[in-house]
This record gives C-alpha cells, sequence and structure tokens, in this order.
C-alpha cells in the first residue's frame, strides 16, 4: 500500500496539470511564462489567434522573436518584472490578418526563495473595451455639446427672462402711473385690470373696479359709454368720444372715452382709455356761452357807414328815399344811440356872449 501511494500522487498532479493546462487554453487571453533570459517555458492556444503561433511553436521562443517592433517598447516593464515589480500596461497588437487589438498586459514576477526566476505574463483582449470607451467618450463629448448647448439656451432663455420680467415692470409701472385711465375687460365683460388714474376718475378703487362687469353697469347704458364699447367690440375698430357721465361711485364729470380691441394670447380684450375733460368742456362751455352773447349783442346793434349826404347849413341828412332829417333823428333811427343836448363853447360865445367869461378854463 505504501508503495502505491507516490504512484498515487503523481497521477494526482498530472490531472491537475492537464485540467490547468485545459483551463488555460480556453481563456481568450494569452498566458505565457518566459524565465529570467525571456524564453518561453509555456504559453496557452490563445498565442494562436494573437500572433498565429501555437503553444509548442512558443516553447523555446525567445520573446524578442514573438514581439518583433513591440520587443523595445515592452522590455521596461519586462526588467523591473524580472527585479520582482507587478506591471500593468496597455499596448496596441496587430494581428496576423492587419487588425489591431488592443491588450492590457500583466506581467507578474515568478519569485521563489528570494529569487526571481521568470514571470507570468497574462495579456488580455480589451479591444471590445476599448471600442465602448471610444464610444462612450463620443458619445460623452456629444453630450457635453449637448449640454453646452443646452446651458447656452438656459443661459439665454434666463436672460430673455429677466429682460421680460424688467419689461413687464416697466409696462407695469407706466399703466400705474399713467395720467390717463386705462381699464381692461376680457370677452365677458369682467374687469380684469384698472390703474391708479382710473380709480381716481371713477371715484372707486381698483377693486371695486375689478369686481364690475361692464354690461351690467347702468351709469354706462345711460350716458352712451356702453354703446360705445359695444361699437368697439362688434366692428373691431377704434371707437371714441366725448360723454358726460355720472359713474356708479358719486363723480360726474366729462370724459373722453377710447375704446379699442387687443389680443393677450388667444382670447380679445377690450380696453378703455379715458381722460378726464370736465375743465376743458366747462371751459368751452363758458366760451360758447359767451360766443352766444356777443352775437346776441351784436344783433341788436345796428352801425352807420358809408357816405352820408348831409346839408352843408343846416346839417340836415338825406335818406335813401330823399327825405332829408336832423342829424338826430337820422342816427336814432338807424343806431340804438340816443342824445343829449347842451350848448358848446362856441356857441355859448356866439349865440349868449354876456355869458361867455363864465365858461370854465380848459
Amino acid at each position: 500500500m505504501p508503495t502505491n501511494q507516490p504512484q498515487s500522487i503523481a497521477a494526482a498532479d498530472v490531472t491537475q496539470l492537464a485540467y490547468g493546462r485545459i483551463a488555460f487554453n480556453l481563456l481568450d487571453a494569452m498566458v505565457a511564462y518566459w524565465d529570467k533570459d525571456k524564453i518561453c517555458r509555456y504559453a496557452n492556444s490563445a498565442y494562436l489567434a494573437w500572433f498565429g503561433r501555437t503553444p509548442e511553436q512558443m516553447i523555446g521562443m525567445h520573446i524578442r522573436d514573438l514581439l518583433g517592433p513591440l520587443y523595445e517598447k515592452n522590455l521596461p516593464y519586462m526588467e523591473r518584472a524580472l527585479a520582482g515589480e507587478i506591471q500593468v500596461f496597455e499596448r496596441a497588437i496587430p494581428r496576423p490578418d492587419g487588425t489591431t487589438r488592443h491588450s492590457l498586459a500583466t506581467y507578474i514576477p515568478h519569485i521563489a526563495d528570494g529569487t526571481v526566476h521568470g514571470f507570468v505574463a497574462h495579456v488580455a483582449d480589451v479591444t471590445q473595451m476599448k471600442e465602448y470607451e471610444r464610444l462612450i467618450e463620443s458619445q460623452r463629448r456629444g453630450l457635453a455639446l449637448v449640454n453646452n448647448q443646452l446651458q447656452e439656451e438656459i443661459s439665454a432663455h434666463i436672460a430673455a427672462r429677466a429682460e421680460l420680467a424688467a419689461s413687464t415692470r416697466l409696462v407695469n409701472a407706466i399703466y400705474d402711473h399713467a395720467p390717463t385711465a386705462m381699464v381692461t375687460y376680457d370677452s365677458t365683460g369682467q374687469c380684469t385690470s384698472a390703474n391708479a388714474a382710473a380709480s381716481k376718475l371713477t371715484g372707486a378703487t381698483v377693486a371695486e373696479l375689478l369686481s364690475q362687469n361692464y354690461h351690467q353697469i347702468e351709469s354706462w347704458k345711460v350716458s352712451g359709454i356702453y354703446a360705445l364699447a359695444q361699437q368697439a367690440v362688434e366692428t373691431g375698430e377704434p371707437a371714441m368720444r366725448d360723454i358726460f357721465m355720472r359713474s356708479t361711485f358719486g363723480r360726474e364729470f366729462w370724459v373722453r372715452a377710447a375704446f379699442s380691441e387687443f389680443m393677450s394670447g388667444s382670447e380679445k380684450r377690450l380696453l378703455l382709455m379715458a381722460e378726464d375733460i370736465t375743465d376743458r368742456k366747462r371751459i368751452e362751455m363758458e366760451r360758447e356761452r359767451l360766443i352766444k352773447e356777443l352775437r346776441a349783442a351784436l344783433d341788436n346793434i345796428k352801425t352807420l357807414e358809408g357816405i352820408l349826404p348831409i346839408c352843408a347849413s343846416c346839417k340836415k341828412i338825406r335818406d335813401t328815399g330823399g327825405c332829408w332829417s336832423s342829424v338826430e333823428s337820422y342816427v336814432s333811427s338807424r343806431s340804438k344811440a340816443e342824445f343829449s343836448h347842451g350848448i358848446c363853447p362856441d356857441c355859448v360865445k356866439r349865440l349868449y356872449p354876456q355869458y361867455a367869461d363864465r365858461l370854465p378854463k380848459v
């Protein structure tokens, strides 16, 4: 029995070695053992696919003969591996068919009793991984480009929104502080906005104006401003008129009202712009009253014009009928003038010389 045990152990070692060779030969990666002189002592079947060499052809080959031009590039890694350092690096290896494989090489030193006897080379095919890396890098660059474009668009959008917000604030400020009353209504007639000038004109708060629907405002129908609004809606053209109003909130005033439609999104809206012209109308009405009074006065005034035929001696005037009348009669019949009689200084001296000295000195 004892004599059979060494044979049994040797058989197990052979079996393990056979299985090990099978396992290594099934690997896609190249596995080889190179001694300290860089002579191949073992190689798996992957070298046939990579370099066109069978494992039998590999045994006893110097690594320089296998690598060719790659030898000088890989030599520093071999020397460091033979110095006891594990080496890991990438390399592009030409195939027998002219294509190129990308490899990840690992040189593992074989150290026994403190001495490096060689190294195991494990060279894995990472061509597909490199293709994936190139694809990922291409996609990364594409995504980076898209991201940059999106960032630019976002920046432009933010800038546009900021500009729009600034413009909106400006428009709102102008709307709120405009001296002209401005009120907007939606397609149902409901008030959607009103500025401070509209509140001042009507005597209502902005909130009270916003609660109104112009179809239901009785003062609009009485004054005629409702008909003006409907004219703008029905014709689609601006409508303007001077109107006297008694507002729902107790104010009486003249207003120059102008209605016009505009689009807000997809909805038509109505804009009312109203200017308080009460003072102007008061002045115009006063002017009209004065003009009428002046015209009436002029109608009552009779004027004398042209050449009057007058007697050189008695000073009577001949009318168009040939009759001679005294100056007093002629002028009184043709104007509103009336006469009072007196004596001038010259006639006093001529007619009453005794009283001439009593005349006041001029």
